[in-house]
């Protein structure tokens, strides 16, 4: 059994999108929302480093992208502009993490995307 270690977010999340089956049981902004936090929490209890500087702003992008003024986090947000379609928001996450990775100069594996 081969022990896979994913220290980068942004690549995780590349894989998601790739079998969200394999991960989160089906496509669902709110399921990928939970994994998300799950991830994050299991890398700060065993105090490695979750890839802070390229994920944390992503809340702040898309407030600036959608002209957001009130606090709400950005999954909520997508899941308002799809009319709570999990399926609807799942896809428009990725539309969104793929301009803010670009914008970003974020670099990812090429077999992650």
């Amino acid at each position: 059994m081969s022990a896979y270690k994913c220290h980068n977010i942004i690549e995780l999340l590349y894989m998601i999108k790739q079998k969200p089956g394999l991960y989160i049981g089906y496509k669902s902004l709110q399921r990928l929302r939970c994994f998300i936090d799950g991830y994050r929490f299991a890398m700060k209890c065993e105090g490695i480093d979750y890839d802070v500087i390229t994920y944390n702003n992503f809340n702040e992008w898309i407030a600036d992208k959608y002209n957001i003024r009130e606090p709400i986090l950005w999954d909520r947000y997508l899941l308002d502009l799809s009319n709570n379609n999990q399926d609807v928001a799942f896809d428009l996450f990725f539309e969104n993490l793929e301009i803010y990775v670009n914008d970003n100069n974020i670099k990812i594996s090429d077999n992650k995307k």
